[in-house]
């Protein structure tokens, strides 16, 4: 999945509509108007999804890493965690994506793997990224449609 991709997907999923409004615009410099993903990328640069990034650009066609996507689900919701925030070894307190993963993970919405560690810097799969919407979304399969 792409950083453009994702972006899609949570920029619909909180406006609700498929079709993101025009009316925003990005300072990413390789998010140009005309891009299928523009509007989704400069609604969420105007909504301060991306405030902690300092580059000029955002790479929009980069394949998203799991920390990446986690923060954007993060920022999306409004997460209840648990008392007990988990802790993975490959994710030092002052990794750049360190809050968001642990609210996300204290909240139920991502796992770590048996190892203890996250991959923060794997690239998300599909169904990785579907597990982590629906679970933000709170579906479950019912079992009349199974």
């Amino acid at each position: 999945m792409t950083r453009g991709e994702a972006c899609a997907i949570f920029s619909r999923l909180i406006l609700g509509v498929q079709d993101v409004p025009n009316e925003y615009t990005t300072r990413f410099t390789d998010v140009k108007p005309g891009d299928w993903f523009y509007e989704e990328v400069a609604f969420l640069d105007e909504k301060g999804f991306f405030e902690q990034l300092t580059s000029s650009t955002y790479n929009p066609n980069g394949k998203i890493t799991r920390a990446e996507l986690v923060d954007l689900a993060v920022k999306a919701s409004s997460l209840e965690i648990g008392t007990k925030l988990p802790e993975f070894t490959d994710v030092p307190a002052d990794h750049f994506y360190y809050d968001s993963i642990i609210k996300a993970a204290a909240a139920g919405i991502v796992n770590g793997y048996e190892d203890e560690t996250f991959r923060p810097d794997n690239r998300i799969t599909r169904a990785e990224v579907v597990t982590v919407v629906n679970r933000l979304l709170g579906l479950k399969i019912n079992e009349k449609t199974m």
